[in-house]
Order: C-alpha cells, then sequence, then structure tokens
C-alpha cells in the first residue's frame, strides 16, 4: 500500500470507526492495537460500525456480530445510549472486537464471496481453555453447528495483536 492510501485509511478508520461521531464524544481510551485491529478490519473491504441503530432495535441483546453477506462487522458498546456515537471502549468492547474479527477470519479460510465459515483445526480441543461462563454461553444460545465457531473465537480473542496477524494473514 502507498503512503497516501496508507495516510487516507488511517484517516478513514479514524474518523469513522474508532472514534466519535460528530454527534458525541470522542472516544479517548483507543489503545494501538486495538486501533491496528481495526485499521486492518477496514482495509480488507469490511464496513466497520460502531453503535448503528440496529443496535438499539427492539429486544437487541447482541454486544456486536460479522455478517459475512452484507460484509459487515458491528459492535455494540455496552455503555452507548444512542445510535451512531461511539463512547469510552470498555474491556467488553474491545473483547467483541476481536470476538467478530476472528469470525472473520473464519469466514476468509473458505473464501470471504460467501456465508460460510470454518474453524482452523480441533476446536474441541480448546473447551478446556474457556470459562465456564464462556462454555455455558456457547451451548445455551448457539445452534451446536456454530459451536466451533465460537469456541474458537472465544479462545482466539484474548489479544488485539494477535487477532491482527491473523486478519493480515489469512484475509489478505
Amino acid at each position: 500500500m502507498n503512503k497516501i492510501a496508507n495516510i487516507a485509511l488511517t484517516a478513514l478508520v479514524t474518523t469513522t470507526a474508532l472514534v466519535a461521531t460528530s454527534r458525541g464524544a470522542e472516544a479517548q481510551n483507543v489503545d494501538p492495537g486495538h486501533m491496528a485491529l481495526g485499521q486492518a478490519i477496514v482495509s480488507t473491504g469490511v464496513q466497520l460500525k460502531i453503535n448503528p441503530k440496529e443496535c438499539f432495535a427492539g429486544d437487541n441483546t447482541a454486544m456486536g456480530w460479522y455478517w459475512a453477506a452484507k460484509n459487515e462487522m458491528v459492535v455494540c458498546q455496552e455503555n452507548a445510549t444512542r445510535a451512531n456515537t461511539e463512547v469510552n471502549w470498555t474491556a467488553e468492547d474491545f473483547d467483541t472486537l476481536r470476538h467478530e474479527a476472528v469470525h472473520l477470519v473464519q469466514d476468509a479460510s473458505v473464501g470471504l464471496d460467501n456465508e460460510s465459515a470454518e474453524t482452523f483445526g480441533n476446536w474441541k480441543s480448546l473447551v478446556p481453555d474457556l470459562s465456564a461462563d464462556h462454555v455455558y454461553a456457547i451451548e445455551n444460545f448457539y445452534p451446536q453447528e456454530q459451536w466451533g465457531l465460537e469456541v474458537e473465537a472465544r479462545t482466539l480473542e484474548t489479544e488485539p495483536e494477535i487477532v491482527t496477524n491473523l486478519v493480515k494473514k489469512f484475509v489478505f
């Protein structure tokens, strides 16, 4: 990527993905690791949305999602009170960003132009590494055919640098 394109991408991510819109206060607490992850996500062509109106629709309880068919990733910040306004990021918000980025990588493993995703390996061997809360959530809130994807995402979501490297390695 040339220098001008890199500067433009950085400006785009900074102004649209990981800082507040003009209707809200700036999020001051986005560390360089998560900023790099946001830049990597956007550079794949995925639209990264923070607190879109869908986060506040009806009885939505999702913290975020990656939707391959729409080529979008959403983070619904836990302290947000209105749509399209970014607030300071919490640990849970950062977890959601990393988690959904792992789903992007899983999608890329079988090609981004479809609605399929694959695990990287033997996801069952990762279950002992998860907390009881994570196991409970996976078993009770996801269909069984998604368990492997969720186990893997929850295991790999630990550090922004790890997830950024996965995005750079497998999505490009």
